[in-house]
């Protein structure tokens, strides 16, 4: 866990291959017309209420790779029809962190936030959004936020096709970040802890679907 308070976040410690350091690179992909338009961020990329919320998805390169982020992102995005894959942006987590208002006050923060998708955990999920700070001083700060972090985009990083943002195979395979995460992913499934938040996940989206089918009162 990470920059949040640790109620959000409380669901994915167990599971988690560990906090955001500031040496990460982050990766956020990029489908039109889902988040881009024209050659350029869209107007609805990066929407206040998923910022307030903290749930802009983002992925560790870390813990990624081209097949991870095909089946745990791209796979995601691209049911709906009509929408094309342009590639990932790839920024530095401190970067992202030391972006601030013109008051001194960090505008984001960005945490751990492992996923469960189709029976497999995404260990490379994570989400960010704007500080308490930002929340706290309402519209104006925020879209001055949002405006900051465009800004960053676009001069931080290149746009690049998945496969470019990863070392080539074998050396994709022989990361350190890799046996961090070999040896993480052994320990959860030998103490239960991945199967409990798979099980957990899947109650919590049944739940949510039956919520959202019932018949209104």
């Amino acid at each position: 866990m990470s920059d949040s308070n640790s109620k959000q976040y409380s669901d994915y410690s167990k599971v988690s291959p560990g906090k955001i350091t500031d040496k990460e690179d982050i990766l956020l992909a990029v489908v039109e017309p889902y988040n881009w338009e024209s050659g350029a961020f869209s107007k609805q990329a990066f929407q206040k209420k998923n910022l307030i919320a903290r749930k802009q998805s983002v992925a560790r390169q870390c813990y990624s790779s081209p097949r991870r982020l095909k089946f745990f992102v791209f796979n995601f995005l691209l049911r709906k029809t009509g929408r094309v894959e342009i590639g990932v942006q790839r920024f530095n987590s401190r970067s992202l962190r030391d972006l601030f208002a013109s008051d001194g006050s960090k505008q984001f923060v960005i945490a751990d936030a492992p996923l469960s998708v189709n029976g497999k955990i995404d260990f490379a999920h994570a989400h960010f959004g704007f500080s308490d700070e930002i929340i706290a001083g309402g519209p104006n700060a925020q879209t001055a936020a949002v405006m900051n972090l465009r800004d960053f985009l676009e001069n931080h990083g290149t746009l690049k096709r998945s496969r470019s943002q990863f070392p080539p195979a074998p050396f994709l395979y022989v990361r350190p970040s890799e046996f961090r995460l070999m040896r993480h992913r052994f320990r959860i499934w030998a103490n239960g802890e991945g199967k409990k938040f798979i099980n957990a996940e899947s109650a919590r989206k049944a739940e949510a679907a039956s919520g959202q089918n019932s018949p209104a009162t």
